[in-house]
């Protein structure tokens, strides 16, 4: 009881798993700070690898697995080394990924199975394709919530991955994974799939990390403003700069203004590009929330962070898919009207800045981003999703 005689509300412990990928991340992070501001405890589980990126959203975190890199977990043998490639085959796409997740989720299940026993959370949260957390919920009667990252996986991959994993279930002794008691979509409705359970809806707001807001972005450019970013996974295999070099010739020739969202490194290599001097307004770490309302149009590679916080900010997109959920993302976005893809065969110079013009203005790529941002700004927010869980958690 408090001072006045009121009872406390009771606290409740909230564990959220994650794959050690920031795109997994990132998008739960706005559903934890309001779970922990309502007065919540939050504990975030992750391999290793993910630490620093969990440490840097503020919120608390223990490694269930060792540290390694996913990317090299999750590929197929057959493909040997170099950049991610996925199967020409569907099918086998499918089991190839499936397979990687169920690797995933086999390193992690030890280490969470003995962080819920001793932990005892009231609930746990996981994305999508961490298939481990779910499965330690369900052995130890914890009631579980799915938290998906926008586009939800489709239903064929989530059936193969848990197959894939069901034998590391068996010789633990452990359950199937239960149903979850809430399955937060941050998706707008319009841009799911329409095959997929419909779950409960949330606003999705944008976080990639933690970054100092420029100047810049508290005054608006002298000209039309294009946002530039191909993730985190490109230019590690090399992949980045043959592409962005193409990129950079198409804007050169627009009149616009250019900021290029990427790690400092290359940014500073990209600083002394001569053809973009006059026009290029920022390179390097960008928070998109605070970028991208200030822009006309982005390009990018079609990660589901970027996608998202591109919808969410009403701003047309050209996407240049590269592999995994790029791909689905980009055939959405065109399939709304929200934006242009340019397939690997179908990328010059021409095309790129052929696409960028055509998506400034106020044409309809421009009226399509803007209502879907309406959209998903109609739907609850992560303070009304918390209350939701911690009420269906209570409620038993």
């Amino acid at each position: 009881m408090s001072a006045a005689g009121i009872e406390a509300p009771r606290r409740a412990r909230v564990l959220f798993t994650t794959c050690p990928a920031a795109g997994h991340f990132y998008p739960m992070v706005p559903l934890a700070w309001a779970l922990r501001a309502a007065g919540h405890e939050v504990l975030v589980a992750t391999p290793g690898s993910l630490l620093p990126e969990v440490t840097r959203s503020g919120l608390p975190v223990v490694p269930c697995a060792d540290a390694y890199d996913m990317i090299e977990v999750m590929r197929p043998k057959s493909t040997g080394q170099g950049p991610p490639r996925q199967s020409a085959d569907p099918r086998q796409a499918v089991a190839d990924t499936a397979q990687g997740f169920a690797r995933l989720a086999e390193r992690a299940l030890p280490g969470l199975m003995r962080l819920v026993e001793s932990w005892r959370p009231d609930v746990v949260v996981s994305e999508p394709m961490e298939l481990a957390g779910p499965v330690a919920a369900t052995r130890f009667g914890v009631p579980r919530v799915e938290h998906r990252w926008g586009l939800a996986p489709r239903p064929d991959l989530q059936a193969a991955a848990t197959a894939a994993f069901r034998p590391a279930t068996r010789v633990l002794a452990t359950p199937e994974a239960s149903p979850p008691v809430a399955l937060v979509d941050v998706c707008p409705p319009s841009f799911q799939h329409e095959d997929v359970p419909v779950g409960d809806p949330m606003a999705y707001v944008p976080y990639n990390g933690t970054s100092v807001l420029p100047d810049w972005a508290l005054r608006p450019a002298e000209r039309p403003l294009v946002c530039v970013t191909l993730g985190t996974v490109l230019p590690r295999y090399g992949r980045m700069e043959p592409l962005l070099e193409e990129v950079v010739e198409a804007l050169a020739d627009l009149d616009v203004e250019v900021v290029v969202g990427m790690d400092e490194a290359d940014a500073a290599a990209l600083r002394g590009t001569a053809r973009l001097q006059e026009r290029l307004r920022a390179a390097g770490w960008l928070p998109l929330g605070a970028t991208l309302p200030l822009c006309d149009a982005i390009v990018h590679h079609g990660g589901s962070g970027t996608t998202m916080a591109s919808l969410v900010s009403g701003v047309p997109q050209l996407v240049l898919p590269h592999f995994a959920d790029q791909f689905a993302n980009a055939g959405q976005i065109t399939a709304v009207g929200a934006g242009i893809q340019l397939g690997p065969d179908q990328r010059t110079v021409t095309a790129i800045r052929d696409a960028v013009t055509a998506l400034q203005g106020e044409g309809p790529h421009r009226k399509a981003s803007l209502a879907i941002a309406a959209e998903s700004a109609a739907q609850p927010s992560p303070v009304d999703i918390a209350r939701l869980i911690t009420d269906r958690v209570a409620a038993g």
